[in-house]
């Protein structure tokens, strides 16, 4: 209102309708994503692509789309805590944000830069193979700009230490953040390892046990999500945790139908029927040899019983047969009968 504010004293050139900034700034920012993409990406899928859970691409499309989806549906609020966190942007003493002697368009620069430093420090460290946090490195890039702040602030003076949405929190929980989790961890493992690899049957106490946790799994995200986006955070608590409770209900029963498949999936499974089939196999191939030597024998016994009495028995005109193909034991190797298609069967099956 111009007739209760004084006008901007034009001390720096306004960003308001700067084309130019936003397009560097959203090439920044695309910049920001692949940096984030590839050094925090092994952190959620690292230990599912090494064990061969999931392929590779598969693994970044769906890292893909859930760094996009948690972007859009959660991530504002952590923006704004970055913006207004580390300094009060509307404080007359600093950033001045409204006043005539405004500091915003130093600050929509300095910003810019901020994002360019995190950017550059998340590549290095990827370079590297080192895994970092994309908050500290963006945080630390946004304490060092207002640090250097506007002629008119002292940078130094304006960071915000409060507790509650200040440097304190966000520092305290770099600290609080590895100790929760790796608590939390402990816990889930402990009882994985109890309820599971710890089983007679490990495997089919997996089968059991996985929908009971991607349907806890989908209650915390689901919940979080409607309690922190910003187009449902106004629904009642009750609301939000009976939804998250439906889909943690569909999530379950959908892990229950999957499981048949996940088990003929499983390693040992088709193991052991790779095996078995191989065991099948042979025992038909075994089958067939019998039932082609029983034949034979037959045959055999058939051809001899026309030719000597039923006293010599087969035995006897086997061992006959055998005994006259045998050139050793004939006294007449010349008047000696070629062997008969019968005997060659039977040394055929018996060798």
């Amino acid at each position: 209102d111009p007739d209760t504010c004084a006008p901007y004293n034009d001390a720096y050139i306004s960003q308001e309708h700067n084309l130019g900034l936003l397009v560097v700034a959203s090439m920044v920012a695309a910049f920001m994503c692949f940096t984030i993409g590839a050094n925090d990406s092994a952190n959620a899928w690292g230990s599912t692509v090494g064990s061969g859970a999931v392929p590779l691409s598969v693994a970044v499309t769906l890292g893909g789309f859930g760094e996009w989806l948690g972007a859009t549906l959660l991530g504002y609020g952590v923006s704004d805590t970055i913006k207004k966190g580390v300094a009060d942007t509307t404080d007359p003493d600093c950033w001045a944000c409204g006043y005539c002697d405004s500091g915003m368009a130093v600050y929509a620069v300095g910003m810019l830069c901020a994002l360019l430093a995190a950017a550059l420090f998340l590549l290095l460290a990827t370079f590297a193979a080192m895994p970092v946090s994309t908050t500290h490195a963006i945080v630390a890039g946004v304490v060092g700009m207002t640090m250097v702040g506007s002629a008119e602030m002292d940078g130094v003076a304006c960071l915000n230490w409060a507790w509650s949405g200040g440097l304190t929190s966000i520092v305290a929980s770099w600290a609080i953040s590895p100790l929760f989790s790796g608590a939390v961890a402990f816990a889930i493992f402990r009882a994985t390892k109890f309820a599971a690899l710890d089983a007679a049957r490990p495997g089919s106490a997996a089968l059991l046990l996985s929908p009971f946790l991607y349907s806890t799994a989908a209650w915390v995200m689901t919940f979080l999500i409607m309690l922190k986006s910003q187009p449902t955070k106004q629904i009642e608590r009750s609301t939000q945790a009976l939804t998250a409770c439906v889909v943690a209900g569909l999530t379950h029963a959908y892990a229950s139908l999957l499981a048949p498949r996940v088990r003929e999936a499983m390693p040992t499974v088709r193991a052991l029927r790779a095996e078995q089939e191989q065991s099948h196999r042979a025992v038909r191939e075994l089958s067939a040899r019998l039932v082609r030597l029983e034949a034979a024998y037959r045959s055999l016994e058939q051809a001899h019983s026309a030719r000597k009495p039923p006293s010599a028995g087969l035995l006897g005109a086997l061992r006959e047969r055998i005994g006259a193909d045998d050139p050793a034991a004939s006294p007449s190797p010349r008047c000696a009968p070629e062997p008969g298609a019968e005997v060659l069967e039977v040394r055929r099956e018996l060798s």
